[in-house]
């Protein structure tokens, strides 16, 4: 997900992006409660590798990651459910990071031209719901199989068209990349003080309640 800020009809405005390419990570070893290896629980690429010879599952792939084409397929073949990602998953996925960039707006040192990359991880339940892990900042773009490289790839392609080309030229392609929230930095400022000044306001209102109640002892 790239942040970006952009000067457009000399107004600056805050955008946060989505694209739909990814990996699917999977670990080594058969999900088991009852042992805590990190070769079962943990499917970081870094802590994968280490694994690639020691597959449990003779249809898993020796550098144990799928691109998005193949767990899609899978979905289809083991549960008849192959429109999943498109109508639930990776909506939903949206709807999660959208909320995730409104809040991180006030946060965030809004600079025009300025562009950050986070990767999300997220774990997807039995019934196909997805549940945010971390954010990373900024993400793995190490290449550790051709899984990596077409992602990667892609990704920091697309990355270059939304936060260089569109940047000289707003009708310019930007990929596979689209806006889930977009906001005027000016909005944001405002709100960044409102909400300091009510948090201010609620901080010396207790200090108050306090020290009278102290002094009442």
């Amino acid at each position: 997900m790239p942040i970006s800020m952009k000067k457009a009809s000399h107004e600056t405005h805050f955008y946060a992006w989505s694209h739909p390419v990814c990996s699917v990570k999977l670990a080594s070893q058969e999900f088991n409660l009852d042992k805590y290896d990190e070769c079962i629980h943990l499917t970081n690429a870094s802590i994968q590798q280490k694994y690639f010879h020691q597959n449990s599952n003779e249809n898993l792939p020796n550098h144990h990651m799928w691109n998005l084409g193949t767990f899609i397929l899978y979905l289809e073949n083991e549960y008849g459910k192959g429109d999943v990602w498109d109508k639930s998953i990776f909506p939903e996925i949206n709807r999660s990071l959208r909320k995730i960039a409104h809040s991180m707006a006030y946060h965030t040192e809004l600079t025009p031209g300025r562009f950050e990359i986070f990767g999300c991880d997220w774990i997807i339940t039995e019934d196909f719901k997805p549940y945010l892990l971390e954010i990373n900042r900024p993400p793995c773009l190490g290449i550790y199989s051709p899984v990596s490289v077409s992602v990667c790839g892609k990704i920091c392609e697309d990355l270059v068209k939304v936060v260089v080309d569109r940047m000289m030229n707003g009708e310019e392609d930007t990929g596979e990349f689209e806006i889930i929230y977009q906001a005027k930095i000016d909005d944001l400022k405002r709100g960044s003080l409102r909400r300091a000044s009510t948090v201010s306001m609620a901080s010396d209102k207790g200090s108050h309640i306090f020290n009278r109640r102290f002094s009442m002892l």
